[in-house]
């Protein structure tokens, strides 16, 4: 909730430190890598693309939120995949998606494909 509220206020730089520190809490040494290596080479968007990635080739194998995904990829500037992601979300009735009317997601809020999923849900508009 912490980098959640850091982003929400333009805190990038505070936002990106929250996201590894809590990596190293993890124990995550790839994601702490992704947000070390893009935000020295590219800032927070490419930080956030990485471990992205980085997360959606875990999904592979393991269970990772795909609306952490799609969050990452749209911090990142990407709504394409961040859509794809959502969609697959709602596939796979991932368990956060009640939140789409969280202030996070409002860059997505005029996409009809945002719009559908919010309607399949029966989430008010």
């Amino acid at each position: 909730m912490l980098v959640n509220a850091l982003h929400l206020k333009g805190m990038y730089e505070e936002a990106l430190e929250a996201m590894k520190e809590a990596a190293i809490a993890r124990g995550d040494r790839d994601v702490e890598e992704a947000l070390v290596r893009g935000s020295t080479e590219a800032g927070y968007a490419e930080a956030m693309r990485g471990v992205a990635e980085i997360l959606a080739a875990r999904s592979r194998h393991t269970y990772v939120a795909s609306s952490g995904v799609a969050l990452l990829y749209l911090r990142a500037g990407q709504k394409e995949p961040a859509l794809e992601w959502l969609e697959r979300a709602y596939q796979e009735r991932d368990p956060d998606l009640p939140y789409l009317g969280w202030p996070g997601w409002d860059s997505l809020r005029a996409d009809p494909r945002f719009q559908d999923i919010r309607r399949w849900m029966k989430l008010p508009d």
